[in-house]
């Protein structure tokens, strides 16, 4: 035994991550190389080197918390409860395996072998199965149930058996040769197995017992004979309560006890020796993971705090007897880089001293040979097959003694050399005629444009959102919609709605009710808003889309992204069920609100509504009949299966929507309560058609109609190979209602002229019904918009992606999108308003009536000042949301890339694929004249302006059309001079003031709420143009949805930041200052991270029950933030981009003053607010935690020492200066050693 001279002295320490806490959950020492191996509890796996502790690789592994890692051929094998994962030292992958069920617990290679091969594993699950995976193969070989209870330890035991530790307590020796059969049992610890050793014939196990029917460590270490594993032999007292259990390698029965409470000792269990008792330093954090080397020199501790610890026995420890050298991984140099002033980012080389094609220049959909298809193997042959380990055989059924040698070979040979056949429709259906590389239209092998390609926005490491280059995917004005989060398939619908203008009027000019936390009509609204203010920039629909989901009616409907029970759902039926569920809510809660009381239609009716006249005669010879009107919004159109025989040959869409508009059928219905169940007549007819006949072309299987995908002959009337019409016909032909359909490409071939149909279409020719009694009469549409599904390899999920088609009406060509600005163009803020308080006039210009430049023209540093380069490192407490998604992304183990390029995009870059080399295509701008651009392409936040013959071209079925929208003529007649649109902020001046002044949730148990902050007083403060005030907002992590799947609640994890809390300061009058808002916001849903260390924010807080704040929804605190930015108010705060993207509101640019900006020069680091605040305030900030309200009042005074410096012309000096301190003394405040401006520190405050 070791004296305590030559036991566990620690020789290194250090943390796992170096700024986030990251806990080892399991460590385990490399068998090869003089390495150690950990794993966390996020699934990130550290390699390090001994005994320095060395770091040579980190990488993410897995999804979830690392249960065990062990040594195998060519580096370690690692499992988490969903995943199997084979690495060398290096972090290369070797193997991937997605386990179905997701409850691995426990790891061993298989003993069986002698361990020779190290090709099988046996794998503990939470059923209380062991299952056998062949690493060579990567499947599963067998699998055993072995009782109730999980199995949470497995060890090997001489000679080829595996003790297996239930929770239930029990030990189990089971042999994997003889397809895993219990040979003995016997109850360990009654309430659970913690951990267990083995070494040739002796087992130890440690757990829990239960004295009083509660579970408590058992204090007692028992000792087992593994060949009979009866009674056990002997028992160990350890009083601190063993949980690690390891036997020494150097010595037969010398038993490593480790405790949660930092007790080591030494057991001898087959002798009365003594044991050595060794307390080890872990900050009071607990052990947590614990290991031991094969040469018994080494011990690994892993804390509660993320730090690593290694113990050794002696000055010349190693890990291994015999360890194999290695060798660091060689690192490229960096490429130089070299930027002259205002040259994008994107110009830098992503990929150094490379040449040749990279493998993301080849087309996604290209075809390559591949050799001869894999074998297959018939079922018969399967069903008899034998097997021995790895190896399967079975006698040949064609042998007979009697048959020429090597004939029966010959007769097998068709079985034994089977191979998969090649899918003759997709071959042909990607060589399509007209179609390939060289194509024109830039048309690639997939068969469609670049321009229809699924795009993704990266979310690499602390990749901003404002260095997306969207000018590479947007050629219009018009704003568009983020793909990156959940149920993101809505967007769009949601353009398509929102260029229809009286849709977009009626939302803009109605005022929301704060009341109703969740409603889509205020929510519609709130989006429209945004995307009238946001040109060219992409908006998120995460307040809709987050309403939705709270929709109950939604979710039965499986409209939500990651609803395993609608999984297989497609896309073009997803959005028609979306499109009826969204425009029958908004007429309901149109319908509801109070200016629509009384049975009073709505706008949603009065666009899209259809009614139908149902006439229904009753068979059975009592004359019996009725007369009904129903409303619907959607016209289905029939499928080609449903109108056959009846109309022969290639249907047309006016056939379809003919027959679609009417029927006359005889059926078995329920009439009424006096003749019951009868046999009726149902007749169905128009009988009023409405501005926007919205047509569904998806079939009830959830596919679009037969008749897209193959294409129809030309007609007479219509563009060649179209079978979308540019307009239609509907004629009234008979006096019951009947009506007749005809398509064309202009009026004349309707048959009709402008004249003919103004006459037609007056007021005074028509009946209520809207098509009239005359014979004559007509009604004309044309297409305004298309919703598409394309069938394309780049789409995110296998089944497609949706893009929409709109034609640009004339009320979206005026200035700003047709939208008259809610306020005035308000000139850049030119005050020192937070130390002015004596008016708002005198506060309105400066000395001298110089005007303040913005951070935009001052010019950036030379290149040259070595002293002033710096790099992007972040800070060590960030007080931005950048900084704050950065950690969070690392701890999801996102790789990071250098801040300061453009990012690209996960489906196409600024290639020669890309959007912006298509200009030439006639898809993009360059291509079409002014009276061209009518049609805009949306996909997603990619919008270029298309030609009205592209936007039916159906691409061989590659693009399928899901909801056609078809606008009256005479409508569009009165949009070419429509009255301007005055928008008004969402609320009035005292509706604003009685909603700050409201309850919060706690009601008069929380009367100490309102003592933070203090109403904005309207008899002297009211909100106007210009006005200043200072905001800061605090973010919290929501966990999954309820019903939304891991993978997609993972997939946007760096989108799901909610609110927490806001606070709003005045900047300006006497109340300078003074919190005017402080705004605690209740989560409807859970939550995943408080993000104190960020936001200050525990769960107290946002509770109704124990909250000490003014705590209110969502709704109230986005209303009155959306009333201030409407009244033309100016923000000043510290990253107030990122705070107004996630709470999902457009601010205006001339409306955000960001103290990030200010004092920046560009390719230099940004500065944090405790950074500014020490250096220009001599204010400690941040300390600890973070205070909104604190932040925001310190945001307001340095933007007045801004104005100071530009003042006195000494902003660019000030900023060398701060860039030179922070490069000598360190960016982080908390580790200056002195101040600046105190004596001897070299620079003035």
């Amino acid at each position: 035994m070791y004296s305590n001279n030559d036991f566990l002295s620690e020789v290194a320490a250090l943390p796992l991550h170096p700024r986030i806490r990251e806990v080892a959950t399991t460590l385990h020492f490399d068998e090869h190389y003089e390495m150690l191996w950990a794993g966390t509890k996020s699934g990130g796996l550290y390699v390090y080197e001994c005994p320095s502790l060395t770091s040579y690789a980190w990488f993410r592994g897995h999804t979830r918390k690392v249960e065990a890692i062990r040594n195998v051929r060519g580096g370690c094998v690692s499992i988490s409860s969903n995943m199997i994962r084979v690495h060398n030292q290096g972090g290369r992958p070797k193997l991937t395996q997605q386990d179905a069920e997701g409850d691995i617990m426990s790891m061993m290679i298989d003993p069986s072998d002698g361990g020779l091969r190290e090709s099988k594993l046996l794998l503990g699950r939470g059923s209380g199965v062991v299952s056998i995976y062949d690493l060579r193969t990567s499947q599963y070989l067998n699998r055993g149930a072995l009782m109730e209870g999980s199995i949470g330890v497995m060890e090997p035991v001489a000679p080829g058996f595996v003790a297996c530790g239930t929770s239930s307590g029990r030990i189990l020796l089971v042999d994997p040769r003889t397809g895993l059969k219990v040979r003995h049992q016997i109850m360990g610890h009654k309430g659970g197995i913690v951990d267990m050793a083995t070494k040739q014939n002796l087992l130890v196990s440690c757990g829990y017992d239960m004295p009083n029917g509660s579970p408590v460590v058992d204090t007692y270490i028992k000792v087992y004979d593994a060949r009979s594993l009866r009674q056990n032999i002997s028992s160990v007292l350890f009083p601190a309560g063993p949980s690690y259990l390891a036997f020494h390698p150097k010595f037969s029965s010398t038993l490593v006890v480790a405790s949660t409470s930092d007790i080591i000792s030494l057991q001898e269990i087959q002798s009365d020796s003594p044991p050595q008792t060794f307390k080890v330093n872990t900050d009071g954090s607990g052990l947590l993971s614990f290991a031991i080397s094969s040469s018994g020199d080494f011990i690994a501790i892993g804390g509660g705090r993320g730090v690593l610890r290694l113990e050794a026995a002696s000055k010349h420890a190693a890990v291994n007897l015999m360890s194999a050298p290695h060798s660091r991984p060689h690192c490229n140099p960096s490429a130089s880089v070299s930027l002259r002033e205002g040259e994008p980012f994107h110009m830098v080389a992503q990929h150094p001293s490379i040449t040749g094609r990279l493998l993301s220049d080849w087309d996604p959909a290209m075809i390559i040979d591949v050799g001869r298809p894999p074998r297959i193997v018939d079922e018969s042959i399967l069903r008899n097959l034998k097997r021995a380990e790895f190896i399967g055989h079975l006698p040949n059924p064609e042998y007979r003694d009697s048959l020429e040698k090597g004939l029966a070979t010959k007769r097998i040979w068709g079985l034994r050399n089977a191979r998969v056949e090649r899918n003759a429709e997709a071959m042909q259906a990607i060589q399509v005629e007209g179609l390939g590389p060289t194509a024109a239209n830039n048309e690639t092998q997939s068969g469609v444009p670049v321009v229809y390609r699924f795009v993704e926005i990266k979310r690499p490491g602390t990749k901003r959102f404002e260095e997306f280059n969207f000018g590479l995917y947007n050629f219009s004005k018009f704003a568009g919609l983020e793909n990156g989060i959940t149920n993101s398939y809505c967007n769009s619908l949601l353009q398509v709605l929102y260029f229809q203008p009286e849709m977009r009027r009626a939302l803009l000019e109605r005022q929301p009710d704060a009341s109703q936390e969740i409603n889509l009509l205020d929510e519609m609204g709130f989006l429209f808003r945004m995307l009238a203010d946001a040109p060219s920039t992409p908006c998120q629909a995460s307040n809709l889309l987050r309403a939705l989901h709270h929709v109950q009616e939604a979710g039965a409907l499986g409209l939500l992204d990651g609803d395993s029970a609608r999984k297989e759902m497609s896309q073009a039926e997803k959005i028609s069920s979306l499109y009826k569920f969204m425009i029958e809510r908004l007429h309901r809660e149109w319908r509801n609100c109070n200016s629509n009381k009384g049975g009073a239609g709505s706008p949603s009716e009065n666009i899209f509504g259809v009614k139908t006249r149902i006439h229904t005669k009753c068979l059975n010879g009592e004359k019996s009949e009725r007369t009904q009107t129903m409303t619907s919004f959607l016209v289905e159109l029939s499928c080609v299966e449903e109108l056959e025989g009846e109309l022969p040959g290639i249907l047309s869409f006016a056939d379809m929507l003919q027959a679609s508009l009417q029927s006359d059928c005889v059926l078995q219905a329920w009439f009424d309560e006096s003749h019951g169940d009868q046999q009726v007549r149902q007749t169905k007819v128009p009988a009023e058609l409405p501005q926007v006949l919205v047509a569904n072309c998806c079939c009830s299987d959830g596919t679009v109609i037969p008749v897209c995908r193959k294409g129809t002959e030309p007609a007479s009337g219509r563009a060649e190979g179209h079978w979308i019409p540019s307009m239609f016909a509907v004629r009234q032909v008979g006096d019951r209602g009947e009506v007749a359909v005809t398509e064309g490409e202009t009026l004349e071939a309707l048959g009709l002229t402008e004249e003919e149909l103004a006459d037609l279409e007056e007021p005074d020719s028509r009946d209520s019904c809207g098509l009239g009694n005359k014979l004559t009469s007509v009604g004309v549409y044309e297409l305004t918009g298309v919703i598409a599904q394309v069938q394309a390899p780049q789409s995110f999920d296998g089944r497609g992606h949706l893009v929409a088609h709109v034609k640009v009406l004339p009320p979206y060509m005026q200035r700003n999108q047709g939208v008259q600005g809610l306020v005035e163009e308000i000139p850049a803020p030119t005050t020192v308003p937070f130390a002015e308080t004596s008016g708002v006039n005198s506060s309105r210009a400066m000395a001298g009536g110089e005007s303040v430049s913005t951070t935009k023209d001052v010019r950036a540093l030379s290149q040259t000042d070595s002293d002033d380069s710096v790099s992007n490192q972040a800070a060590l407490l960030p007080d931005t949301l950048d900084d704050v998604l950065g950690i969070l992304d690392a701890d999801r183990g996102t790789a990071g890339s250098a801040a300061g390029q453009d990012s690209g995009a996960s489906g196409e870059s600024s290639s020669p694929d890309s959007p912006k080399s298509s200009c030439g295509s006639g898809l993009a701008p360059s291509g079409l004249s002014d009276s061209e651009k009518q049609w805009l392409l949306i996909n997603d936040f990619s919008l270029s302006f298309t030609t009205a013959d592209e936007v039916r071209k159906l691409y061989g079925g590659r693009k399928m059309p899901c909801l056609l929208f078809y606008t009256k003529r005479s409508s569009l007649e009165k949009l070419h001079n429509p009255s301007p649109l005055e928008l008004v902020p969402v609320l009035d001046h005292w509706e604003f003031s009685e909603l700050c002044r409201s309850r919060p949730l706690q009601g008069l148990n929380a009367r100490s709420a309102f003592g933070a902050f203090k109403p904005l007083e309207f008899d002297v403060e009211v909100p106007k143009p210009g006005m200043l005030f200072g905001l800061d907002a605090e973010f919290v992590v929501q966990g999954p949805l309820s019903g939304v799947g891991l993978a997609s609640f993972k997939k946007e994890a760096t989108a799901r930041m909610i609110l927490g809390r806001v606070s709003v300061v005045r900047g300006e009058g006497p109340m300078a200052g003074v919190c005017c808002i402080d705004d605690y916001v209740r989560p409807l849903e859970s939550v995943q991270d408080y993000l104190t260390r960020f936001s200050g924010l525990v769960e107290a807080d946002l509770d109704v029950n124990t909250s000490q704040h003014y705590l209110t929804t969502l709704k109230h605190v986005y209303v009155k933030l959306r009333y201030l930015v409407d009244c033309g108010c100016v923000f000043v705060g510290h990253g107030l981009k990122k705070d107004f993207r996630i709470i999902n509101i457009v601010v205006p640019q001339n409306q955000i003053i960001d103290t990030v900006e200010l004092f920046h020069l560009k390719r230099h680091r940004m500065f944090s607010l405790r950074f500014l605040a020490s250096y220009l305030l001599g204010l400690d900030i941040q300390s600890n935690t973070h205070d909104s309200i604190e932040d925001a009042r310190t945001a307001l005074q340095i933007y007045e020492v801004y104005h100071r410096l530009v003042k006195e012309g000494v902003l660019e000096q000030r900023l060398k200066e701060m860039y030179k301190w922070g490069n000598q003394h360190g960016w982080d405040p908390g580790h200056w050693n002195i101040r600046p401006g105190e004596s001897g520190s070299g620079s003035e405050p």
